[in-house]
């Protein structure tokens, strides 16, 4: 007798790859045929997206790291807050896509494969990529910075993330201070000293990023910026962490805006202030 949910289940997959393949890179129905294909984690996917891997299509080899990027299979519901999912051939699609890498000329293929490793989040990435740190591509070096934010324990993610922070390129510039400041953990005063750099950086959300960084790291020289950058953009959720973070609170106090906010660091800060009103920078408390 024919397993007519296997036969439905090959033909979803079939039509699922196909859709994958239309329209460019960013097509939304490419993305959402990628989107369901993760989202199944079964071994039909998992065997044919290894096949893409080794492919001369290039649009293949992109649409297979964007895949097995995320292959997740549901797991048993826990009402009242709907089913859960958990990630699947971690290890083989790293393994997969590891040897893509070796010889990938491709920039979108490339691209892929970067971000995939950020997904898959196996430290043993970071070898494997650092050295993009000074490819051409700015979407090459967002990709990296991307991943490497991921994997910001590594001392050689540090290293680039740190280069990655002074970049030409504006969005590759805040998405490494991202991952070195506010994902990562390191610190140091070289680390302390970029991101104070970087209050004056040109990009509104390279700067705000830098305060959250401070913030972080319970750094008083950053609350003049804080307060400034509250005053003229109003509180945005990452500027009232870095305010939480600096006060030592964990949740927004009830009835409390920017200028409850601005009140309290004033107050823990004192030395954020010139006798005459004026902000100046402080030494770290």
């Amino acid at each position: 007798m024919p397993n007519r949910a296997a036969d439905k289940l090959y033909h979803r997959v079939n039509h699922l790859f196909a859709e994958t393949l239309k329209g460019g890179t960013n097509a939304e129905e490419a993305w959402e045929a990628i989107r369901s294909l993760r989202g199944l984690g079964c071994q039909l996917v998992f065997d044919r997206v290894k096949a893409w891997c080794s492919s001369p299509e290039p649009t293949k080899r992109t649409r297979a790291a964007n895949v097995l990027s995320q292959l997740r299979r549901l797991t048993k519901p826990k009402p009242p807050f709907g089913s859960t999912s958990e990630q699947v051939f971690r290890d083989e699609s790293f393994a997969l896509i590891a040897r893509m890498l070796e010889h990938e000329e491709h920039l979108d293929a490339l691209k892929a494969e970067i971000y995939a490793f950020g997904h898959l989040d196996d430290i043993g990435a970071v070898p494997l990529i650092t050295h993009y740190v000074n490819h051409p591509s700015e979407d090459v070096r967002y990709a990296l910075a991307f991943s490497l934010g991921s994997l910001h324990e590594h001392p050689a993610s540090v290293a680039a993330l740190t280069k990655l922070a002074g970049d030409p390129d504006k969005d590759v510039r805040d998405w490494a201070i991202f991952g070195l400041g506010v994902q990562g953990n390191a610190d140091s005063e070289e680390l302390r000293q970029l991101f104070l750099a970087h209050l004056n950086d040109p990009f509104e959300p390279a700067r705000v990023e830098a305060v959250a960084s401070l913030a972080k790291r319970k750094d008083a020289r950053v609350v003049p910026m804080l307060i400034k950058t509250i005053r003229n953009t109003g509180p945005g959720r990452v500027l009232l962490e870095a305010a939480r973070d600096l006060l030592e609170i964990d949740e927004d106090p009830p009835d409390w805006y920017a200028k409850e906010y601005i009140a309290a660091l004033e107050a823990k800060f004192p030395e954020a202030l010139n006798p005459d009103g004026t902000q100046h920078t402080v030494t770290s408390r």
